[in-house]
């Protein structure tokens, strides 16, 4: 026992020192170095290493660890509010606006729409799983983007018109949507079923969900 008492100060006393003597730099950008806005709602890095920012009201901008570039409605982009930004395999990137969704092959930008079948303009998340699957989250339920096509997804009516500002999927190939007002709804492919994790029926806390990892 006595052993264990003199032991315990002695592993301890050198972690605190390391920790004590660590120190970490920070960098700060705003619109003076050339970021399009100063609100960042979501961040992105591309298969290349480039670093896509999604601003409120700015468009995006690419970071090349130089310099700035900025994209917005004037290039091209469906909306200035961006939520969400992902890539397919393909390098396409896909950008999560208020105003719908832009898919840009690098070159220019292929937008949708309630126009093109998508049920509300405001789109606050896309994700692409594994099967390079693109789901994308409206504020009135969720749809798949499939050669080009918008395509509703809602199985058992149990995502019908919720507004899904998250998505993720896990290790077991379960598709997970977060609402802003109806908690957390799990998706499994296999068996086609959905789970609902919420404030009323006592899984969560909250009813809103912002993000899911």
């Amino acid at each position: 026992m006595l052993a264990r008492i003199i032991l315990v100060p002695i592993c301890f006393y050198p972690l605190q020192f390391f920790a004590l003597g660590q120190t970490y730099n920070f960098k700060n950008y705003n619109v003076e170095d050339g970021l399009a806005q100063s609100q960042v709602l979501t961040l992105f890095q591309d298969a290349k290493g480039y670093m896509w920012f999604g601003t409120n009201g700015g468009g995006v901008s690419k970071y090349d660890g130089v310099k700035f570039k900025n994209y917005s409605t004037k290039e091209g982009l469906i909306g200035n509010y961006v939520y969400s930004i992902t890539q397919n395999k393909k390098g396409e990137l896909f950008f999560a606006t208020y105003e719908g969704l832009s898919v840009y092959n690098g070159l220019t930008f292929k937008n949708y729409s309630i126009k093109e079948g998508l049920p509300e303009n405001a789109v606050y998340a896309v994700y692409i799983d594994r099967n390079e699957k693109i789901w994308i989250g409206t504020n009135k339920g969720i749809c798949n983007l499939v050669n080009g096509k918008i395509i509703p997804f809602n199985p058992n009516e149990s995502l019908s018109k919720k507004a899904i500002f998250t998505i993720f999927e896990d290790a077991a190939g379960n598709m997970w949507f977060g609402t802003l007002k109806e908690g957390a709804i799990k998706y499994n492919p296999e068996t086609k079923k959905t789970e609902a994790f919420s404030k009323q029926n006592g899984f969560l806390p909250l009813r809103e969900f912002y993000t899911l990892y």
